[in-house]
């Protein structure tokens, strides 16, 4: 069963912080001689970790892994992502924020997801960059951890985007919402694996713990 073996997980930055480290910490008190890895990726590296069989279970954005005949989903959350940024930064003196400004400030945060690549502008921006040939954006500032995001966002201009769970640890004195709504970037994150492969008891556990 669960009592020994080994879990490797792929999971997001966002589903890490939200459940995934938690998870892990209460099955590592359950079963004691279970080793567990956690790798904090961006999407298109786990869907190649769970293809490939590096990990045994996907944790992340499931957008374009339920789009993958390969590929098996089950959806966990989906909630609105806030751009966010510190106090006092030139766009929070805006009465309403549009997508064209956010370009203007670095990025930070991981790789851009593809609902939003469609937008972006095709002469150089501050926000980050985007390579045409993998037909993939990253951010200025490319970072795996929420609490890196946060820190970058008090000691400069940039701007990121984050689910309102995880800012309930930090006050509206260090990271500010902007007033702009892009209802169609979301997180829609859960459990990713292959398509026919029967999950160990360890990720069946994992996924009852998250």
């Amino acid at each position: 069963g669960v009592e020994t073996g080994h879990l490797a997980i792929s999971a997001g930055l966002y589903p890490a912080e939200i459940s995934a480290q938690e998870a892990i910490g209460v099955l590592s008190k359950q079963h004691p001689s279970v080793l567990f890895d956690l790798n904090v990726k961006d999407w298109w590296a786990i869907l190649e970790d769970v293809r490939e069989a590096r990990c045994d279970l996907g944790f992340a954005d499931i957008t374009m892994a339920s789009q993958s005949p390969d590929l098996e989903t089950e959806l966990v959350r989906k909630c609105p992502l806030l751009i966010v940024c510190r106090p006092g930064h030139p766009l929070t003196k805006l009465e309403s924020a549009k997508l064209d400004d956010l370009f203007d400030y670095p990025w930070a945060g991981v790789n851009i997801p593809n609902a939003i690549e469609a937008y972006l502008p095709d002469q150089p921006k501050p926000y980050g960059e985007f390579d045409r040939a993998t037909k993939r954006g990253r951010p200025r500032l490319r970072v795996e951890t929420f609490s890196a995001i946060a820190r970058l966002l008090l000691n400069s201009d940039a701007i990121s985007a984050a689910p309102e769970v995880l800012l309930r640890h930090y006050g509206n004195k260090q990271i500010v919402v902007l007033p702009v709504s892009i209802p169609w970037v979301s997180l829609n994150y859960g459990f990713i694996w292959r398509r026919g492969r029967s999950l160990s008891p360890a990720a069946v556990a994992f996924k009852a713990a998250v």
